[in-house]
């Protein structure tokens, strides 16, 4: 009996990733503004992990939520939706779009991961439905408001990110050429991220990872 509900569990997660919490990746432009946020070690945030900004990081108050939707970040998603609906024009960007964004130097490959989305779905439901039925049904509704803004080409305003990228701590004694922490290309204070930040961090965003 336990063997055939592990079974359907994973024909189910299967089926999901599939039908239903589908990405169209030509309806946005990247993961990063959509589904991804980055935060430093200070807590503030980025607008994106592969591309270095030269903007001062955002504190991330009143929320994680209410940043990633603040203006800067609203006008930046409709900035790259104008690139999509317009192919061959570069439509105008003012202060308030990311810089890093503008000229994005990442290649259109390299802007999504669809297997690991996938495979976020399949193991949810596969593996911790069982054991934390809520919990999943939180992340499956989350997960569905994403779909839903993305394939219409809108902004996740009534969602939380899927993935988070935390650096808790800028300090390090490599010296990696593609890593700002280790080439010293940054001028913020270096140090460890509070327990009490990250705790407040994750009590917000946690239960939709």
């Amino acid at each position: 009996m336990r063997c055939a509900i592990q079974a359907f569990l994973k024909m189910l997660g299967k089926f999901l990733a599939r039908w239903v919490y589908r990405f169209d990746k030509s309806k946005f432009y990247c993961e990063q503004l959509w589904m991804r946020v980055s935060l430093r070690q200070d807590g503030r945030m980025e607008p994106c992990n592969c591309a270095l900004s030269k903007w001062e990081p955002m504190p991330p108050e009143p929320s994680v939520r209410a940043v990633w939707n603040n203006e800067y970040f609203s006008k930046t998603r409709k900035y790259l939706l104008d690139q999509i609906r317009n192919p061959g024009q570069v439509p105008r960007a003012d202060e308030s779009v990311f810089d890093c964004c503008v000229a994005c130097p990442v290649a259109p490959i390299q802007r999504f991961n669809l297997p690991h989305m996938n495979y976020f779905v399949q193991k949810i439901v596969s593996q911790k439905f069982k054991t934390h039925p809520l919990l999943i049904l939180k992340k499956l509704r989350n997960l569905r408001k994403l779909t839903g803004a993305i394939n219409r080409r809108r902004f996740p305003r009534g969602a939380y990110p899927l993935f988070a990228n935390i650096d808790p701590t800028n300090v390090c004694n490599l010296r990696c050429v593609e890593c700002d922490v280790g080439t010293g290309n940054h001028d913020y204070p270096r140090g460890q991220m509070k327990m009490e930040l990250y705790e407040k961090i994750m009590r917000e965003i946690g239960p939709y990872l």
